[in-house]
């Protein structure tokens, strides 16, 4: 078989992964030969004849080289071979290079690492004066005592610094580390000059300032159903030449291709792809643009390739070929072989050592501190990443979501979406921490760091927590949507309808956003059209849960499509709410099947259902858009306004049940305890109805944010391990564990319920949750066949209601009295 970059790498040297893979793999083997070494040291400090060459300086060392033991060499191959072919070893090779090590590859490495150990003891079983010259020159006749103390204190030596045997390590800076380095930058750049060479004359920028005058490129038709084109590129060394042509193909027998998902970004087109015709001589010209461009160059082969990129493959100016072609994008996506997602930056920073740091340190179940990854300039970095557009879009969810294969390039970074998944959980579960563990005070750091660095040091600490959960919220959705398409059972797979709903963590908008798409119908009708069909037959609540007229919490108004009825879900601007909240009954809502009783006439929906209660009072709105946006510039203010603003809440709604509440709450329920549950809307650790243990931790942990907003040194903050400590002290019956887990579950309510929902009491007495801006005399209603509770607003001068949102009601949720069994149901117009 001949030795090349396929074998060595796993990837051909025209691959886009290729100089990173090849890094790794140079770190790997380093790895193994280093950690070999430690190990050679490691059996001559505890070489028996080692101890006697101290204790007797009359021993000639020639002898030491001799009289090894044999039976300490075999043991430590044994070793080697046992931890080479460890558990340990093939999951961080998994981890880093995304497939199982090979038994060949195995032996290679446990080969490497022999080949180190027996280097080693070559060289320093020769000149083992090194290991007792110390000893020797401060004590030429040492004691037994002060011989074996010495010969402890080596082998703790050699041991304590002895390189890791894995492929690649957490720490900073290692020797291997470093060399890989250095070795993969000459092919990385040999990539690099290839690439741009090969662009010079495939993309021309276009004339700046008049007409381009060159021919445009001339499509032929595509007439045959499922069929596609695909841009061939060829490229050849000597001589140095680089052509293109679309080649028309069958779907079901297209030669293996890579797809490209990138957003099109701005409708300027300043390069000019040159493309060949097939089947006569001559060039045609198509105008990219910069991402395309850019993406198009990043996938130059040596050799031949084949792309499919929907602004090139698909003429954009023939609307019948683009209603025929788009439908089949989600075939053409799950049959490459490759898809590439394009993360256009102008940054030149490299994230990715970080980025395999990290990972390596939480599959090692370590806590991350950022202050040993250098500069916080690369985590800004990161984060650019984390809060990307490109994870925003539609139509790339479903690139993401349908690919066999998917890398990301991002400047000179080809990255894994599985790695960055795993740091944006990492830091939810509170393993990335500012400082390195045994010196971290969160208060602590935060004031050295404005004395010393001013505020921009915890500005950019804030914003990478903040982008780690964004991203982490739009990744367990993509994780989702990726299970559901190897459901086997179709039962279990999502509908479209909770596609576009489970979209909506993804701030993706208009689904008519392909530049160049437009349809003759208004939006308010397709919308519409879309809302009804997965309302009446998909009997699906997922788009019904994300319209409504409220507003958003983080901003006075939402804006919404002209003409749109209050109840359908608007496409162009996402949903009235894009917050996630923490309602657990819409949760349930969205996951399985709901039959309304419903019908559709001009626009308008009736709806049957079951009248709860009007609002009577409700509780004034303690913060604006604006004190949120002010707060969110750094984690100490952040964390105050939070804090302030959840014990403000519970104040006010605590005072709100005291004076409008009766004693008997409805229900046979007692009034103090249906305010906790209220509070919790019934859901502790994902347990509902709450267990009663979950008031007096609620009670518990209110009272220790009060103490910490009236004690500026206090340490408690709800991401710290503090918090955990402060609280397990005062439920000892508690482990650790569930401590913190009771932590994560009340700051889940003040992020999810208590700010973005409004605190009410109904006429009827109940009390619960409503959207924003909610008013006196809007009406609590359950529409038959859901058990979420909905905020009807009547409309003036006409018996039809605009619908307000989704909302919380004690006594009227599964599971709780009275329930509305008895009441008579009614037939509501919504419009």
């Amino acid at each position: 078989m001949p030795l090349t970059s396929a074998n060595l790498v796993g990837l051909e040297f025209d691959h886009p992964a290729f100089p990173w893979r090849l890094t790794l793999i140079l770190e790997t083997c380093l790895s193994f030969v280093a950690a070999g070494v430690g190990h050679g040291l490691l059996s001559l400090a505890i070489s028996p004849v080692y101890w006697r060459s101290l204790a007797n300086e009359t021993m000639a060392i020639n002898n030491f080289q001799a009289s090894h033991s044999t039976a300490v060499m075999v043991l430590m191959i044994g070793i080697s071979a046992w931890r080479t072919c460890s558990s340990r070893v093939s999951r961080d090779y998994r981890l880093h290079l995304r497939n199982n090590p090979s038994t060949a590859r195995l032996l290679v490495l446990g080969l490497l690492h022999l080949g180190g150990f027996s280097l080693s003891r070559k060289v320093f079983s020769k000149r083992a004066k090194i290991f007792f010259a110390p000893l020797q020159f401060f004590a030429p006749r040492a004691s037994y005592f002060l011989s074996g103390s010495y010969s402890l204190l080596v082998l703790w030596g050699v041991y304590r610094y002895m390189p890791e045997l894995t492929p690649i390590s957490s720490s900073s800076f290692t020797t291997s580390k470093v060399l890989a380095r250095l070795i993969g930058i000459t092919p990385q750049v040999s990539v690099s000059i290839w690439k741009e060479n090969m662009a010079v004359a495939l993309l021309t920028p276009v004339a700046v300032g008049g007409p381009d005058t060159r021919a445009l490129y001339r499509y032929a038709p595509i007439v045959t159903p499922r069929t596609i084109r695909l841009l061939r590129i060829e490229c050849r060394k000597n001589p140095l030449h680089v052509t293109s042509e679309l080649v028309v193909v069958k779907l079901d027998d297209a030669p293996p291709f890579w797809a490209i998902s990138y957003r099109w970004g701005s409708e300027e087109q300043p390069r000019s792809l040159r493309v060949g015709y097939r089947d006569s001589p001559g060039i045609g010209h198509i105008p990219v643009t910069s991402n395309c461009a850019a993406m198009i160059e990043a996938l130059i082969p040596k050799g031949v390739r084949y792309l499919c990129i929907d602004a090139v493959c698909i003429n954009q100016s023939d609307r019948q070929e683009k209603e025929h072609q788009i439908p089949l994008m989600g075939e053409i996506y799950s049959q490459a072989s490759l898809v590439a997602g394009h993360l256009a930056t102008d940054s030149e920073l490299s994230v990715g050592t970080l980025v395999h740091r990290m990972i390596q340190t939480f599959a090692e179940e370590k806590p991350f501190a950022v202050d040993s990854g250098g500069s916080f300039i690369i985590y800004r970095a990161l984060s650019e990443i984390f809060k990307h557009e490109y994870f925003q879009r539609a139509w790339i969810v479903q690139e993401m979501v349908l690919a066999k294969s998917l890398i990301l390039i991002h400047g000179k970074d080809c990255l894994d979406l599985d790695q960055l998944i795993m740091i944006a959980k990492a830091q939810s579960k509170d393993q990335i921490i500012p400082e390195s563990p045994g010196t971290f005070a969160p208060q602590e750091w935060m004031i050295e760091k404005l004395n010393v660095l001013g505020i921009s040091k915890t500005q950019e600490w804030t914003a990478f927590n903040l982008s780690c959960f964004t991203f982490k919220e739009r990744a367990l959705v993509i994780e989702r949507l990726r299970i559901s398409t190897k459901e086997k059972d179709q039962q279990q797979g999502l509908t479209v309808a909770q596609i576009i709903d489970q979209n909506l963590l993804l701030n993706t908008g208009n689904p008519r956003d392909q530049p160049n798409y437009s349809l003759t119908v208004s939006d308010a009708e397709i919308f519409t059209r879309i809302s009804w069909y997965y309302l009446r037959d998909g009997k699906r609540l997922n788009l019904f849960l994300s319209a409504g007229a409220c507003h958003e919490f983080t901003s006075q108004e939402t804006a919404r499509t002209p003409g749109l009825p209050s109840w359908v879900y608007d496409f162009a601007h996402g949903p009235a709410r894009s917050f996630r909240l923490g309602n657990w009954a819409a949760d349930i809502e969205r996951k399985r099947k709901v039959q309304l009783t419903c019908s559709l006439s001009l626009g308008h929906l009736r709806v049957r259902g079951t009248r709860i209660s009007k609002v009577a009072f409700v509780a004034t709105r303690l913060f604006s858009p604006m004190d949120l946006g002010e707060a969110s510039n750094n984690m100490s203010s952040c964390s105050d306004f939070l804090f302030r603003t959840a014990v403000s809440i519970i104040d006010q709604a605590m005072r709100m049940v005291e004076e409008k509440v009766a004693d008997s709450y409805p229900g046979n329920l007692a009034r103090h305890e249906a305010y906790w549950r209220t509070m919790l809307m019934d859901c502790f650790i994902d347990q509902t109805p709450a267990p009663h243990e979950a008031e007096s931790f609620f009670v518990t942990m209110t009272g220790a944010i009060k103490d910490h907003l009236s004690n500026p040194e206090a340490t408690l903050l709800m991401n710290g391990q503090q918090a955990v400590l402060t609280l397990a002290k005062l439920h000892k019956d508690w482990s650790r564990e569930r401590v913190a887990e009771g932590i994560n579950s009340i700051r889940e309510n003040m992020i999810r319920i208590w700010m973005p929902y409004t605190f009410v009491v109904l006429e009827s007495g109940n009390i619960g949750w409503a959207p924003h801006d909610v008013q006196a005399g809007d009406l609590f209603c359950l529409f038959d066949g859901s058990i979420v509770p909905f905020v009807l607003r009547p409309t003036e001068g006409a018996d039809t209601f605009s619908l307000w949102g989704d909302g919380y009601v004690q006594g009227y949720m599964p599971d709780q009295e009275p329930g509305v069994q008895k009441s008579p149901a009614e037939w509501y117009r919504i419009v």
